[in-house]
């Protein structure tokens, strides 16, 4: 968990019930029941999305040839480039600790690598989870507190995958 700039360790977390914990397991479960359930509130029910379903059935395509050639293109080094130069240079690194301004001296001899591997991804169309980044908690509020609702969780990803998403747009 983050706060002030420094990391600090839950010790003890209460769960949704206000019964505190020490055991690191159990906290980590406390984390991941909370948030599970905190988006499962907020899911459509099956008979919503059959609803969506039904309503987008009758949407004709706003796509020509032309335009879906356009999108599924693929990646040049220049446009990974130009997405690379987009991300703000000491953005923060994630997991791999690679910051923007890492990578663009490097640029002549990684693009092409980064640029084949962006399209295996592309074409694959699924990210590796090693790409996806770290979930952190920091405090809503002021100070340290035991009680799950007052930690937001935030997502640091890596600048790999920063890129990826900013070449797609």
């Amino acid at each position: 968990m983050l706060q002030h700039g420094r990391y600090i360790r839950a010790h003890t977390l209460e769960n949704i019930d206000g019964h505190l914990t020490v055991d690191l397991d159990r906290i980590m479960s406390i984390n991941t029941d909370f948030y599970i359930n905190l988006l499962r509130e907020d899911s459509p029910e099956s008979s919503t999305l059959e609803d969506r379903g039904q309503i987008w059935s009758h949407v004709k395509p706003s796509l020509n040839k032309e335009m879906n050639a356009l999108l599924n293109h693929p990646f040049s080094i220049n446009e990974l480039l130009k997405a690379l130069n987009s991300v703000p240079h000491h953005s923060c690194p994630g997991e791999d600790g690679l910051t923007p301004a890492f990578l663009l001296p490097y640029w002549e001899s990684l693009g092409s690598q980064i640029c084949q591997g962006f399209q295996e991804i592309f074409n694959v169309g699924k990210m590796p989870t090693k790409f996806s980044g770290l979930i952190y908690l920091i405090p809503k509020g002021e100070g340290y507190s035991t009680n799950i609702r007052k930690w937001r969780p935030i997502k640091v990803l890596n600048t790999i995958h920063k890129i990826y998403a900013k070449a797609l747009v």
